[in-house]
């Protein structure tokens, strides 16, 4: 479980570590006191919530709480079928890329915790691709056709055939993804 002082909290929030204790010990932050040198710990499912509550924007806490998905194919179908799914889940930060080298500046810049790649780009595309992100995440989920597509790549997660239910894929996703880090 991640957790935050009471400092961490102050530059999260924009606020000054004063205002961050009085609301802990009024109980508006919800939290606990380390047993041993008596620090306001605070829980990230609290500091989530009590941002939320208040309108704090939740940009400072995206690598902590939200499954990132960059989603790179040439169909602009699938594309926003997945990102419709996956923005009206909650948990997601989902971006797209057309082109391989488009992708490779975005998983650079956005850091998606999972890319994932239709192999209808071509092989090469695929591959080139997957060469591009793949320092910059931990998590590959290669598209394949249905049948009669049997070439190899290197250093995937995890293949999947096409089509794909959008709902199904992202909860699927979502497993990976929370395999890897503490989602809310």
């Amino acid at each position: 479980m991640k957790v935050y002082t009471t400092g961490q909290v102050a530059k999260i929030c924009k606020m000054s570590p004063t205002t961050v204790k009085r609301r802990f010990n009024e109980g508006r932050l919800k939290g606990y006191r380390d047993p041993v040198n008596r620090y306001r710990i605070i829980p990230l499912e609290y500091l989530f919530r009590f941002m939320q509550e208040r309108g704090i924007p939740l940009d400072a806490l995206e690598d902590d709480v939200f499954a990132k998905v960059l989603i790179v194919s040439h169909d602009q179908a699938l594309i926003d079928n997945l990102l419709q799914t996956m923005t009206q889940e909650n948990g997601f930060r989902a971006i797209s890329a057309t082109d391989h080298n488009v992708a490779g500046e975005q998983a650079s810049t956005f850091r998606p915790d999972a890319v994932v790649v239709d192999s209808a780009m071509m092989h090469h595309a695929t591959t080139s691709t997957i060469q591009l992100v793949r320092p910059n995440t931990t998590l590959v989920i290669v598209l394949v056709p249905q049948e009669g597509c049997s070439f190899k790549l290197p250093n995937i997660t995890a293949g999947l055939r096409k089509p794909i239910d959008a709902i199904s894929f992202s909860q699927r996703l979502k497993t990976f993804i929370g395999a890897k880090k503490e989602l809310l």
